[in-house]
């Protein structure tokens, strides 16, 4: 499949929920269009929206960028985005890049409407999926931290630093004026 389509549909008994039911694959060429979307409806004052993701084949961090960016709009707004019947890729991906501390998702789009709507959801069947995917995300997160550390590392005992005697995260967070006379004495004399 070529590029990305977006159908826009509302549901829900007085229309108050739009889904954007998106197919193809959602990059830095094709995001703009759901960014389009998204400002679209907020403009129309339409801030409870499920992104079906059924059709997707792959999503860039460029993708998953232009929801959470509009993301805390809506909130502030009253509203929320959230995301439904992800395939297993995509899935997979949304758990292992922590997504779902951010944006809540849901096997089916009748779910996904009854949370924003306060309503009562399907527990058994986003249960069964919540509990396999944190199994899933925990044994992730241990293989990533394991790939991440060299086997030597892992089993060398923990070695002591000292510490600078300045503050290095404070020396960031000021401007270049302000840095001199938080240097060691030894490194003015270079500067």
């Amino acid at each position: 499949m070529v590029g990305m389509r977006i159908e826009v549909i509302n549901v829900g008994k007085n229309k108050e929920i739009t889904v954007l039911k998106v197919e193809g694959y959602i990059d830095s060429t094709t995001a703009p269009e759901i960014k389009k979307n998204i400002d679209d409806l907020i403009e129309t004052q339409s801030y409870k929206i499920i992104v079906d993701l059924t059709g997707v084949e792959y999503i860039s961090i460029t993708g998953w960028d232009v929801f959470f960016f509009r993301l805390k709009k809506i909130r502030d707004l009253g509203g929320d985005i959230v995301i439904s019947r992800m395939v297993a890729d995509i899935q997979n991906i949304f758990e292992l890049m922590e997504l779902p501390l951010v944006i809540e998702s849901f096997k089916s789009i009748k779910n996904a409407a009854a949370f924003l709507l306060g309503q009562k959801i399907d527990e058994k069947k986003e249960k069964a999926v919540k509990r396999k995917s944190e199994g899933k995300k925990a044994e992730a997160k241990q293989t990533a931290k394991e790939a991440k550390t060299p086997t030597a590392e892992r089993d060398t005992p923990e070695i002591e630093v000292e510490k600078p005697a300045y503050d290095s995260k404070k020396i960031f967070d000021i401007t270049n004026a302000e840095i001199l006379p938080l240097l060691p004495k030894d490194e003015e004399k270079k500067g």
